[in-house]
């Protein structure tokens, strides 16, 4: 009797209604239903109203609505598992993205929503203003373009760090810049393999097609903006969420590649940003060598701290475009025919081993 009231008195957890999919040629079916969401159960979902998103061996999954949100169910999120590996979840919505664009007439219907990226401008504003605050008062020493007093290790770390952080800064300033929102031309859209039919916000409906603008031009990301350019010189911009992106990039540059064909160009491009990245880590660091050499010659820095401040300088140009190179060297490795059959290899031999571990045997 007191497990039962102390049962009864416990209050009630939160739970999210929830449901499990299972991967098909044309979505994915719910196949389970729990907390409210048997609406959805036997629904075939589509695979562009599929966010699929895998990192660090564990794949997420989530449906998503004509407004491109999450699918909510009293306004929580619907939680989602599915069955199979997310690999084959991948590699069917590939399937199904490349039939669309090759055969379907049927269109994707979705309202393009702009999300502001601006509140990051701030604290860009502050990150720059804190490295010339910290910057000017060293440019004071350099009256003529000569430094009047030599200036110690701290100083010149100082110096280098600053200048590292401002070409970093500028990474995520072009980011931002490429990213920004724009004036969304349409309301309402109906993407087809051929162009679009888009609703304005003045009720007017435009037809493009793809094959008669001047200019088509796509702004890589998440959402993936589209510039649209007709010929009579009027520009309309689309932004394209995931995975709406990915039909409408296999819409306007058709490929006929394999999955493994993609695999391999993915790879090729890691491994050239790799070589790239250790390529700028010693560009760097010879940089750097070369201007502790002329500080020295004019004076700028004492002869006894001269090994020191370049032994430091050329480390730190080396560090973070090596560890990145090296990196992506690795993730390509990874990913390559080579590489999975080797880590394949090792896995199974460690599994095999630890199996034979004798403190695993229990009898």
């Amino acid at each position: 009797m007191e497990e039962s009231k102390t049962e009864q008195s416990k209050p009630a957890k939160w739970q999210s209604p929830s449901v499990v999919l299972s991967p098909s040629f044309t979505g994915m079916i719910v196949v389970e239903t729990k907390n409210g969401a048997e609406s959805l159960l036997n629904q075939t979902i589509p695979w562009y109203r599929i966010r699929i998103h895998s990192s660090h061996g564990t794949t997420l999954i989530r449906m998503i609505d004509e407004k491109c949100k999450f699918v909510k169910i009293d306004g929580k999120v619907v939680q989602i598992k599915f069955k199979g590996a997310g690999r084959l979840s991948s590699r069917l919505q590939d399937r199904a993205t490349r039939k669309w664009a090759n055969e379907s007439l049927e269109p994707i219907q979705f309202q393009p929503i702009e999300e502001s990226v601006w509140l990051w401008v701030p604290l860009l504003v502050l990150m720059a203003g804190a490295c010339l605050y910290m910057f000017v008062p060293l440019l004071k020493k350099i009256p003529n373009g000569t430094f009047s007093t030599p200036l110690s290790p701290p100083q010149l770390y100082t110096i280098g760090g600053l200048l590292i952080a401002a070409c970093l800064l500028s990474i995520p300033v072009l980011l931002l810049w490429n990213m920004r929102p724009r004036t969304q031309s349409f309301q309402d859209i109906d993407l087809l393999p051929t162009g679009i039919v888009g609703t304005t916000k003045t009720g007017e409906v435009v037809t493009l097609i793809f094959e008669d603008l001047a200019t088509l031009k796509l702004k890589v990301g998440n959402p993936t903006r589209c510039r649209m350019k007709t010929k009579n010189r009027q520009i309309y911009w689309m932004v394209l969420p995931s995975p709406i992106n990915s039909f409408a990039v296999r819409a306007i540059s058709p490929s006929n590649e394999t999955q493994r064909e993609s695999d391999a160009v993915t790879v090729r491009y890691l491994y050239r940003q790799g070589i790239r990245l250790l390529i700028l880590g010693i560009v760097l660091a010879s940089i750097s060598y070369a201007l502790i050499n002329y500080l020295a010659s004019i004076g700028a820095i004492l002869p006894a701290d001269v090994r020191l401040i370049r032994r430091g300088m050329v480390g730190f140009s080396l560090l973070f475009p090596i560890w990145a190179g090296v990196a992506f060297i690795w993730i390509a490795w990874k990913n390559s025919p080579v590489g999975k059959r080797t880590l394949k290899r090792f896995k199974a031999r460690f599994s095999k081993s630890k199996d034979n571990d004798p403190k695993n045997n229990t009898e």
